[in-house]
């Protein structure tokens, strides 16, 4: 099979936000639990600068929006906690 410049561009760019989510999500996960809503609070600030995934997002638990972002929240804890 003939590996195309389209096709290893795609595949690094799926690569690259693959390790992105990967790292947010044990960030997010290592400040939760400190309990400093300050830094929490930051962070998901500096990871919705570069753009939203999702238009609107949502609460699983009480199916509040939670505006753009690029995931939703599982539990109102989660939202409550950065004045969602």
């Amino acid at each position: 099979m003939r590996v195309t410049h389209k096709s290893v561009v795609l595949d690094e760019l799926i690569r690259v936000r693959r390790d992105y989510l990967a790292l947010r999500k044990s960030l997010a996960d290592a400040l939760r639990a400190t309990g400093s809503e300050l830094i929490v609070s930051r962070v998901y600030a500096a990871y919705n600068a570069h753009g939203a995934m999702f238009n609107d997002t949502y609460c699983s638990q009480c199916g509040q929006s939670t505006g753009p972002r690029d995931s939703g929240f599982s539990h109102c804890d989660d939202h409550r906690r950065l004045g969602l």
